[in-house]
């Protein structure tokens, strides 16, 4: 988690001096709903990100998708990360109209701090 709020301190820092209100879609390819919760608390601690609203696209997916089960639209057996994947991957079409700009965080391109 420290990496995180160090990441986003980087991306984040001083845009309360540029803009009044920004929305964040907040995805993950983390099962764990415990890590998503940690992340948005961030935002809850830290006063200089008030201006931040945050869309926790990962749980609308699974909204969805358990809704469409329960219609009986799809069946139990396509609710997975393929799904939820592709779900998220429409608002993070680099072509999209809904998102003005991407905030990527990579495992494989941060070096561990020591």
């Amino acid at each position: 988690m420290p990496r995180m709020k160090d990441f986003l301190y980087c991306s984040l820092h001083n845009t309360n001096d540029l803009v009044r209100n920004i929305t964040l879609h907040l995805t993950s390819d983390k099962d764990d709903g415990e890590y998503r919760k940690q992340i948005l608390s961030i935002f809850d601690k830290e006063k200089s990100y008030s201006h931040l609203s945050i869309l926790d696209i990962d749980a609308i997916a699974i909204n969805a998708l358990d809704e469409a089960v329960e219609r009986k639209v799809i069946a139990r057996e396509m609710v997975s990360n393929y799904y939820i994947y592709n779900l998220e991957h429409l608002l993070k079409d680099w072509h999209s109209k809904v998102v003005d700009f991407h905030l990527i965080l990579r495992h494989s391109s941060i070096e561990e701090k020591t």
